[in-house]
């Protein structure tokens, strides 16, 4: 796989904050790139240090296909827009700033805002929208270059699930149609499972996970089961942490590869098993795993 740009030991230290601890990654060419991590975990930052607002302490970045300014695209967690101005003003503004006329950009904003189905009146300004609307609005501001790269940093952030459907449709058609290298910052666990080719998950400034999200799933040492049963079910012998549910008839576990055969066994031989399935962790659930063990 060809990466479009390469991440070394690069640190970021504010006061005596060490916002990002010598992160090494590599994004790739054409794909959907996930930063995850807690509040705080330094994801903004390393947008920001990408999109060169603000440089790192230490380390550096190659990026092995050198774009023009104007083939990138930042959605930024906060809004840089101006309140003042009417809608129809601030998207020529912007547009034009990335070289594109003032008509060919009324052309694509009245394509994407149908897309979006972004409701507003041609006077409107900007701070009369709604929080979701001005969402709808930024992200059209950066599809309108046709980017690239595109950076978003919580894109779904205040979009309703109709939106949300929209913006997962838009970014998979521009990697697969248009090759465009996507880096995103997220919360919602499900939409970075659906979407994401790679998967970097930073905790406290440091990486902790870095894979393909297929790799990920293959190489998962824990298993969840969940179990479905009839009798009295005795839990002495399971690691109260490995249990995720317990609500008779109900019981999720989380087991590990080696143990899951004899697990099964032990609860077989004490109930009778009406349901029994055994799946790899959710994005989520191997998120969450991470984190508490970091």
């Amino acid at each position: 796989m060809y990466n479009f740009l390469e991440i070394k030991s690069v640190s970021k230290h504010f006061d005596q904050i060490t916002a990002l601890d010598r992160i090494t990654t590599q994004i790739p060419l054409g794909k959907i790139f996930t930063l995850l991590g807690p509040n705080g975990a330094g994801k903004t930052t390393l947008l920001r240090i990408i999109t060169d607002i603000i440089k790192p302490d230490e380390g550096n970045l190659n990026f092995n296909n050198p774009l023009h300014k104007n083939k990138i695209s930042y959605l930024p967690e906060e809004k840089g827009l101006f309140s003042d101005m009417d809608i129809i003003e601030e998207v020529v503004f912007f547009a034009r700033m990335k070289g594109i006329k003032k008509n060919s950009a009324l052309e694509k904003f009245k394509f994407w805002s149908e897309r979006f189905n972004l409701d507003f009146h041609k006077k409107q300004k900007v701070k009369e929208l709604s929080k979701g609307n001005t969402q709808k609005l930024l992200i059209i501001i950066c599809l309108i270059s046709n980017p690239e790269l595109l950076i978003l940093d919580e894109p779904f952030t205040g979009l309703d699930a109709v939106s949300i459907n929209v913006l997962e449709q838009v970014l998979s058609d521009m990697k697969k149609k248009q090759n465009t290298t996507i880096i995103l910052s997220s919360h919602l666990m499900d939409q970075a499972e659906r979407l994401s080719d790679q998967v970097c998950l930073i905790n406290k400034g440091k990486i902790v996970l870095d894979d393909s999200l297929e790799n990920i799933r293959q190489n998962t040492k824990t298993h969840i089961l969940n179990l479905k049963y009839t009798g009295k079910l005795r839990l002495d012998h399971i690691n109260p942490q490995d249990i995720v549910l317990h609500n008779p008839p109900l019981l999720d576990l989380k087991i590990t590869t080696e143990k899951l055969n004899e697990i099964i066994k032990v609860i077989v031989d004490q109930v009778e098993v009406q349901e029994l399935n055994v799946r790899v962790p959710s994005l989520r659930e191997i998120f969450l795993e991470q984190v508490g063990n970091g």
